[in-house]
């Protein structure tokens, strides 16, 4: 399966299944704002133990956590919107929960220690990862430490080049209030 065919797919919207995202940043806005829009009704988001993820597991708990994205060129509508994300947690060893499709929206040299927490944790449901910016060789490396036959999807995008505007408009702009 991938994930061109998803959206092509009118009659069942969810092949992803329940899709846990790995990382915080403008890429893993974007890409729950997509996933959203193709009909994907539960996606979670999983962060590291800092500042600014306590700030976002403190909306998630108070039921005010709402991603929003902007797009500057406009003819692009699918990259914009708001997306409310169903499950938020600090730390991958947080995750209670079975997944069923997981994207890495991390940087490459990050892989490894988040594949061998999906091992300890949970490969129960899991089906397929997909590597938002992967650097050559990464698919093999993800393969070769995972405990599974798990799908790995390798995806180069623009993605990698989704920035915050400053700070300030970080909080302006990706966290709303509804």
């Amino acid at each position: 399966m991938k994930l061109y065919e998803v959206q092509a797919n009118a009659k069942n919207k969810t092949e992803l299944g329940r899709v846990l995202i790995v990382g915080t940043g403008p890429v893993a806005v974007q890409l729950a704002i997509i996933l959203s829009k193709i009909g994907i009704k539960q996606i979670g988001m999983v962060g590291r133990r800092n500042t600014w993820n306590y700030g976002l597991k403190t909306l998630y708990e108070s039921d005010q956590l709402l991603f929003h994205s902007e797009i500057h060129k406009k003819g692009y509508p699918i990259f914009e919107g708001k997306v409310k994300i169903t499950s938020f947690f600090l730390h991958l060893k947080d995750v209670d929960q079975p997944w069923d499709t997981i994207f890495y929206c991390t940087p490459s040299d990050t892989y490894s220690s988040v594949t061998k927490e999906i091992n300890n944790h949970f490969l129960c449901n899991l089906q397929t990862i997909v590597l938002m910016s992967p650097s050559i060789g990464a698919n093999l490396l993800v393969k070769g430490q995972l405990e599974k036959d798990i799908e790995v999807i390798s995806l180069s995008t623009y993605f990698a080049a989704t920035k915050w505007k400053t700070i300030i408009e970080k909080l302006r702009y990706v966290l709303r209030k509804q």
